[in-house]
C-alpha cells in the first residue's frame, strides 16, 4: 500500500479490511467440468434425413454427395451441418421433401 501512497488505515478505511478477506478466501476454487449434452436426435435424425435424401435423388450414393457438399441454398454450407440446429435442419428437410415430392417418391 505504501507504494500506492496510501497508510495501511488509510486503504483500510477505503477497502475494508483487505487482509482479513483475503484470509478467509479460499486458496483454491473448485472447478466443475460439465459434459455437453447430447444431441436430442442425433443419428436418427441424420439417418431420416439420408433416407428422405435417397427418396428425393434415387439413389443412396448421389443422395449422401449431395448431403455432404456445401450447397449454395444453404449459404455454403453442407446440409448434414446444418443438423446442429432444428431450424436449419427443418430448411433441409423441407428442400428435400420439395425434391422427393417433384420426382414422385415423395412421403406427402
Amino acid at each position: 500500500m505504501a507504494r500506492a501512497g496510501l497508510s495501511m488505515t488509510a486503504a483500510t478505511s477505503i477497502m475494508g479490511n483487505v487482509p482479513q478477506t483475503l484470509a478467509a478466501m479460499p486458496r483454491t476454487i473448485p472447478i466443475v467440468v460439465i459434459p455437453p449434452e447430447p444431441p436430442e436426435t442425433g443419428d436418427a435424425q441424420e439417418a431420416a434425413l439420408i433416407e428422405l435424401a435417397i427418396a428425393a435423388f434415387g439413389d443412396r450414393e448421389r443422395a449422401l454427395r449431395w448431403l455432404r457438399r456445401p450447397r449454395r441454398e444453404f449459404g455454403g454450407i453442407a446440409p448434414l451441418e446444418m443438423l446442429d440446429t432444428p431450424a436449419a435442419a427443418r430448411q433441409v428437410e423441407a428442400l428435400l421433401r420439395g425434391l422427393a415430392a417433384a420426382r414422385g417418391d415423395g412421403e406427402d
